[in-house]
């Protein structure tokens, strides 16, 4: 049995947990941060969490989970925790309900402001975790970004449901647009969206835990 989510940021994963526990087979979760920083290193962010799965009405007992996706923000903790935290400013939180005949499904977006590095480390990185580290040398910015260490992925409460549930992959997609040009990222495999926007995409399973996930560098 899952441990119950007591931290605010272990509660990010909270529909994740609920969502693997009662419903293990037809389930789709797509988990998405989308960053644009300006000059000073302040800037917007964007979280995005997509949840689909196969309608099973006749083999539940209750709408917990359809009342999940379709009444209320998965992403309600980071609303509470930007809303908070000084630096921060919420910019705007939507539900989009993609459900049809066959599948339940919802798109969860919240989006920020932030106004340096380490506010945008207290809304996205793990507790006690830092996601991002930014250094500016003459005309040469440097963002260093550790993937698992966004609280998006709550690595306990997701390593222990995915032991039980081995079938499941998670996709994480993490879009970063920057104020200049970029001059070099280190990741291996990335996306070169344009000279000032770059995405990565990674599979969170098994080897997401077992295996070190390298950081990636860029400089702009």
């Amino acid at each position: 049995m899952l441990k119950k989510i007591i931290s605010t940021k272990s509660r990010l994963s909270i529909f994740i947990i609920l969502v693997l526990v009662l419903i293990f087979a037809g389930c789709k979760i797509d988990l998405k941060n989308e960053i644009w920083l300006n000059k000073d290193a302040s800037g917007r962010a964007l979280i995005q969490t997509y949840i689909e799965y196969m309608n099973f009405d006749d083999l539940l007992e209750d709408e917990t989970i359809e009342n999940t996706l379709t009444q209320s923000n998965v992403l309600q903790s980071y609303i509470d925790l930007i809303e908070s935290t000084k630096g921060a400013k919420l910019i705007s939180h939507k539900i989009i309900d993609q459900s049809d005949s066959l599948n339940y499904a919802a798109t969860y977006q919240v989006e920020f402001k932030f106004d340096n590095i380490n506010t945008l480390n207290a809304i996205l990185s793990k507790t006690d975790a830092s996601a991002f580290n930014y250094k500016k040398k003459s005309k040469t910015n440097t963002l260093k970004i550790f993937p698992p260490k966004m609280s998006i992925i709550d690595e306990g409460e997701l390593k222990d449901a995915m032991s039980e549930y081995l079938e499941f992959d998670i996709n994480y997609n993490m879009i970063l647009h920057t104020p200049a040009k970029i001059k070099k990222s280190t990741a291996k495999e990335e996306n070169r969206i344009d000279d000032k926007t770059v995405e990565w995409n990674f599979k969170i399973g098994e080897d997401w835990f077992s295996k070190p996930v390298e950081s990636i560098t860029v400089t702009y």
